[in-house]
């Protein structure tokens, strides 16, 4: 998506990131250069989906930090004309969240905790993920 490719100034935000004091001085920065970047923040994955906590959790207790918010952002590119953006994910992720595209998860219309998109779904139910729902919903099974 072209309005996330690395701006002309890169260096100069990276710069700016380097130095950013905290989280909140990150995130305005990040505002600044993608300003629609952030879709929404959830706090929680569905009950229905533990192996997306489960991962969660693992990413979290890897990188030493408590789990903070699941972050839902408009795009995710790990492509090389992608940098700026990867550098906030890898921010972010060190942070105790959990970035992901709005492609990839919603909340629930109910509880508003996060489920999987059906792509999403018919992938781990592909991969033979037992403990998901047998079909997939746009709630979770208990707000159902």
């Amino acid at each position: 998506m072209a309005e996330y490719v690395d701006p002309d100034n890169f260096l100069e935000i990276k710069e700016q990131i380097k130095n950013a004091p905290d989280l909140g001085s990150l995130k305005v920065i990040l505002d600044k250069v993608y300003p629609k970047w952030i879709q929404g923040l959830v706090d929680d994955y569905s009950e229905d989906y533990p192996v997306l906590k489960s991962n969660w959790m693992e990413m979290c207790t890897r990188n030493k930090v408590k789990p903070t918010k699941i972050m839902i952002v408009d795009f995710v590119s790990f492509e090389q004309e992608y940098s700026l953006l990867r550098i906030f994910c890898e921010i972010l992720t060190l942070s105790g969240f959990c970035v992901r595209s709005k492609q990839e998860i919603f909340p629930c219309k109910i509880c508003k905790n996060a489920i999987p998109q059906l792509h999403i779904y018919n992938l781990l139910k592909g991969n033979g993920e037992k403990m998901i729902p047998d079909v997939w919903q746009t709630t979770c099974q208990k707000c159902h």
